[in-house]
């Protein structure tokens, strides 16, 4: 863990826009030029999506049934003002960003038990400006607005399929050593985390069974995941893959590690094609990617173009020799000093592109009618 990490303020903050394009924003009272985003310290124990949903039904009164969470950044920070320090402890406050969409155009708001905002002020996200936002918070504002919105012509429903619940994790070329510890997921200890696991067990048992059931019964596109847990000597990949296994449905999932020749990676990556409705964790070496990397990223691509979701999860131990990947699709290095917080990091991925999927699935069953 960073030296300083504990000289900044685990934090949570929201973009909130509707199908419209209109973000949602809060003024502390009539007479103040700045606008601000519903944004919160995260309790111990308590995961950043709980933090986000109770924040912003604290501060602007709408539900988490109102909206869908879109996407995560984690990370940024900003230093606080002398007169706005709240403790001698803390320096600023590092923040992870949310994007959430909301499922109507300009639900309704309420501030009234709110100890931020007075009022709350709905805006198209094209007409928002640096100056409304107040100086110290400024930068960091404008690069989550950059990344969460479109710029240009290009069309809101375009760029947000393109977002990552999890741009922490994702590899970076500015970032070529990946944390021992990320504290963008949970804020607690191990103990804590047991009842937050427990969680993510029935999210994800839920999120497979309900696919499978709209598949068969509703004709919906089916559920092709392929998980590939790699890692160097010494990172447990084994014991993550039967962890990750113990969360999913058993009669939905097939969970191996493949022994192979490089010459026999097509072949064998073929015979175990994922079936509809199915979760494939598949285990292997970290060098197992120089075994011709040309070919297995032109097989994983073409697995990924004809519907199998692909995730790639390199497990980074302390000390251990760190590889960059050898692929054009997503991958994400998780920190495995500590099991129980690479396990949960792990699930957290999965449980969240699974609901993704879910609501893709669901959307195409209700414009059916």
């Amino acid at each position: 863990m960073n030296d300083d990490m504990f000289r900044w303020r685990l934090n949570v903050a929201a973009v909130i826009i509707d199908r419209s394009g209109n973000v949602l924003l809060g003024r502390k009272n009539p007479e103040s030029k700045h606008l601000h985003f519903p944004q919160g310290g995260v309790h111990s124990g308590e995961t950043y999506e709980h933090a986000i949903v109770r924040e912003v039904e604290e501060e602007v009164g709408i539900p988490r049934s109102a909206y869908t969470i879109v996407a995560r950044w984690s990370g940024l920070r900003y230093y606080y003002r002398e007169k706005n320090r709240k403790s001698e402890d803390w320096d600023g406050q590092q923040q992870t960003w949310f994007l959430l969409m909301c499922h109507s155009d300009m639900p309704e708001t309420d501030c009234s038990y709110s100890s931020e905002f007075e009022t709350a002020v709905w805006m198209h996200y094209r007409e928002l400006r640096p100056e409304l936002f107040i100086s110290f918070k400024r930068e960091v504002v404008m690069r989550v607005l950059g990344h969460f919105l479109p710029r240009g012509d290009t069309p809101l429903s375009r760029h947000l399929p393109k977002l990552d619940m999890t741009v922490a994790y994702r590899y970076r070329p500015d970032r070529p050593h990946p944390p021992s510890e990320d504290r963008s997921f949970f804020a607690g200890g191990k103990d804590e985390m047991v009842a937050t696991m427990e969680e993510l067990h029935a999210r994800m048992m839920h999120a497979q069974r309900r696919l499978d059931y709209l598949y068969r019964k509703e004709k919906t596109p089916p559920l092709r995941m392929l998980i590939l847990i790699c890692g160097s000597p010494g990172s447990n990949r084994k014991s993550c893959l039967r962890r990750i296994a113990s969360c999913c449905d058993p009669l939905l999932t097939r969970a191996f590690r493949p022994e192979w020749q490089p010459e026999e990676y097509d072949m064998v990556a073929l015979q175990q094609y994922p079936a509809e409705s199915e979760i494939r964790l598949m285990c292997r070496r970290m060098q197992d990617r120089n075994f011709d990397p040309e070919l297995i990223d032109k097989h994983e691509m073409e697995l990924s173009a004809s519907g199998v979701r692909l995730l790639h999860f390199h497990l980074h131990p302390p000390g251990g020799t760190f590889q960059e990947p050898d692929t054009m699709l997503p991958c994400y290095y998780v920190p495995c000093e500590k099991k129980w917080y690479r396990d949960f990091v792990i699930t957290n991925i999965i449980v969240e592109t699974l609901e993704k999927l879910l609501a893709e699935s669901e959307k195409i069953l209700a414009m059916r009618g």
